[in-house]
């Protein structure tokens, strides 16, 4: 039986996340917490402010025109997605196999020492990580669409199962990529969205702790020692004086550092970077380095070819280098770079919205995806990582082959 919900929400609207999200982070960073982060400049104010508005118009321009609604399930196999889980555990676990271990055990002092970084097979660790992610949220979607009590318990375990790998390689990104997923989608099928909103303020608080208390456990696992890890990260991160004295928890620091250095890293290849005059072969280098897929580029350039080194952005330090979707676009074009990224941010959203119809039992999870890569572009260009951009790909591909068939509501 499924549920004939068909709530509508602003805030899944990618147009309207991707402004929501860098107004976000420019408060965050306006916190001041670190003296690694320099001041914005009047040119990122003005761009930051200007694009995050511009998004959040488009949002409220497509929510007002293109329902995007929560449509449950008409039909679906939880046997074909245990299916699905079992490949991708045999797959895991021949990773596990293959390193002697696993990330998060080696940081808990058993067995050898595996590194996160280093951790899986080339090839199967896309296959792995993708796919998991796709069952997770297909998974989800179809617990959110029955109010079978019976078919809810086995979706709660496969949902469990999915997860469990990313705890076990410690992939925090991955981890915290399917909650997002899962809490677009808890937000999407609610009556009450207000309410699910200050709870995840809660879990949100509490989970930037948490990463905090895992941060540090990476360090320890690096070859960091004492009884006074948070201590070190105050140091590398140069901490504000104001802030070390304040009462707020130091495993916080972690969050603001995760959420704020990126956005730091931009501005400061900006300060260090030479204005000059671009040429058609850097907006081709850009072309190729930031719109498209890296198992492409490699293809094409090779791996460490000169000119993927030549164009990295200039890192606050190297301690820290997440930067954002737009770290190295400034270093190709200047603010041309800038303002071609976020162009090709609201296209990339608006032709992949419409691709699969919106009663198509795959638009949802579709919508999510690009929700999660608009998010995660935060901290990186996802864009072109193999870690994310594959999972859109798999639901788009599933979608042209099944798309005569099954339909929700």
């Amino acid at each position: 039986m499924q549920t004939e919900r068909r709530y509508r929400s602003l805030l899944v609207n990618p147009f309207f996340l991707n402004g929501l999200i860098w107004l976000v982070v420019l408060m965050v960073y306006q916190l001041g917490w670190s003296r690694l982060c320099p001041s914005l400049s009047d040119g990122m104010l003005f761009f930051l402010i200007s694009t995050s508005v511009l998004s959040i118009l488009s949002g409220v321009w497509y929510f007002q025109y293109h329902t995007i609604s929560f449509l449950p399930l008409k039909d679906f196999s939880v046997k074909a997605i245990t299916r699905c889980l079992i490949v991708l555990w045999i797959l895991f676990i021949i990773e596990i196999a293959a390193a002697g271990g696993s990330p998060l055990l080696a940081y808990l002092g058993v067995g050898p020492k595996v590194l996160y970084d280093e951790f899986g097979l080339a090839g199967v660790h896309v296959i792995v990580v993708n796919g998991l992610s796709c069952v997770a949220i297909y998974t989800f979607y179809a617990y959110r669409s029955t109010q079978d009590k019976v078919v809810r318990k086995r979706l709660l375990y496969i949902l469990c199962a999915t997860l469990l790998p990313f705890i076990l390689m410690f992939n925090r990104g991955g981890t915290m990529t399917i909650l997002l997923g899962m809490f677009l989608i808890l937000l999407l099928s609610t009556s009450s969205p207000v309410k699910i909103i200050w709870r995840a303020v809660f879990v949100g608080i509490s989970i930037l702790f948490i990463f905090g208390v895992m941060g540090n456990m990476r360090w320890k696992a690096h070859g960091s020692s004492g009884n006074h890890l948070e201590k070190i990260i105050l140091q590398v991160g140069k901490a504000s004086p104001e802030f070390q004295k304040s009462s707020i928890p130091k495993e916080f620091f972690w969050g603001y550092l995760y959420i704020a250095t990126p956005l730091g890293n931009v501005q400061n290849t900006i300060n260090r970077v030479k204005e000059r005059e671009s040429d058609t072969q850097d907006l081709q280098d850009m072309m190729l380095y930031e719109f498209t897929p890296e198992i492409i580029t490699k293809r094409i350039k090779g791996e460490d070819s000169k000119e993927t080194k030549k164009h990295q952005a200039i890192l606050i330090t190297q301690s820290l280098n997440a930067t954002s979707v737009y770290g190295r676009v400034y270093k190709f074009l200047g603010w041309g770079g800038m303002w071609a990224m976020f162009a090709f941010t609201m296209l990339f959203i608006l032709i992949n919205l419409n691709i699969v119809p919106k009663n198509s039992k795959w638009f949802l999870p579709v919508l999510i995806t690009i929700d999660e890569i608009i998010i995660m572009n935060l901290f990186d260009n996802m864009f072109i990582f193999m870690g994310m951009i594959p999972q859109l790909f798999i639901f788009l591909l599933i979608y042209f082959f099944q798309r005569n068939k099954i339909r929700v509501n």
